[in-house]
């Protein structure tokens, strides 16, 4: 998922835009998921083939 915006700041001819790619899974925070099932003995992969919600 990509979050574009777009933003002019007040008395300004400047135009900012912004985006923000979601890769949860696929990151730290999915590795982080990896690790706390290999320390709760729980199986490797699980949480991680779900299908990631928007917030």
């Amino acid at each position: 998922m990509c979050r574009i915006a777009i933003h002019q700041p007040q008395d300004n001819d400047t135009i900012v835009v912004l985006s923000v790619i979601d890769n949860l899974v696929k990151g730290a925070a999915g590795q982080a998921v990896q690790n706390m099932n290999l320390v709760f003995d729980l199986d490797e992969s699980a949480g991680l083939n779900l299908v990631p919600l928007m917030p």
